[in-house]
């Protein structure tokens, strides 16, 4: 594993461990289009304080969009 598949792993874990997923899905019940955007607002804001690089970043998004958007259960 190399250093920017660790901070990958410890950004998500973060968010996991933290409720901002758990609080969404399981306390109210809903996780909505805009839920999911603010999900990923967050990755990308904790991505730009651990990758230089803007097309790590970009890849990096690109691939939590689907997982976020897969949690999805009700619409606004």
């Amino acid at each position: 594993m190399n250093t920017t598949d660790e901070h990958v792993i410890s950004i998500t874990t973060f968010f996991w461990q933290s409720g901002i997923l758990e609080s969404s899905t399981k306390t109210e019940g809903h996780f909505t289009p805009s839920r999911a955007e603010a999900w990923l607002d967050c990755m990308n804001q904790a991505l730009e304080e651990v990758i230089p690089s803007v097309e790590l970043r970009s890849i990096i998004l690109k691939r939590l969009s689907g997982p976020a958007r897969f949690f999805v259960n009700t619409q606004e």
